[in-house]
């Protein structure tokens, strides 16, 4: 499978036999048709071609039995071709729209997958005329984990620099009271 440019805005999804498959495509002129940026588009378009590649050589079997289980040995692949989190989640995201555009439906969820905790708060908060059930918190989607950016400090002399860069009293009082 490859991708192919027609138009600058326009890209297909094409068989390496020039067979182009129907629900890919319908999704990418669906998001064509929704008015998103060309470089969003191209990438869902290689998203679902490299998820494509991998589904016909390693699963085969119908889309519509996808499920859960399926995408975390997916994650899996991926994170052996050294993709980063972010990636990986972008692309589980375009295949999950897909897959819910195509059928109509989630992916099923498996039973043999670990999702992400869902963040837990007591099971209901005082008001004046007392105690109030929450609702439900919704069931979150298999995600990979991202690591968090350390920020980088500055050096005592790239703060005297800032500082001396400063020319009014106004922005050294901003500075001083923050």
């Amino acid at each position: 499978m490859r991708l192919l440019v027609e138009d600058k805005p326009e890209y297909r999804l094409v068989y390496a036999s020039g067979r182009s498959p129907g629900p890919p495509n319908y999704f990418l002129t669906a998001l064509r048709a929704r008015g998103l940026s060309p470089a969003t588009i191209r990438a869902y378009a290689y998203d679902l071609m490299s998820f494509y590649q991998w589904w016909y050589v390693h699963r085969k079997k119908a889309m519509r039995n996808l499920n859960t289980h399926d995408l975390q040995l997916w994650i899996e692949f991926q994170r052996k071709q050294t993709a980063k989190p972010s990636s990986i989640n972008r692309r589980l995201s375009a295949i999950e729209s897909f897959y819910q555009f195509s059928f109509g439906k989630k992916v099923h969820r498996s039973n043999r997958v670990a999702y992400p905790a869902v963040y837990y708060r007591r099971r209901g908060i005082r008001r004046v005329r007392g105690l109030f059930l929450r609702k439900n918190f919704p069931q979150r989607n298999l995600r990979v984990k991202e690591p968090r950016r350390l920020l980088n400090c500055l050096t005592v002399e790239e703060i005297n620099r800032f500082i001396g860069s400063l020319r009014r009293y106004r922005d050294k009082a901003m500075l001083l009271l923050m």
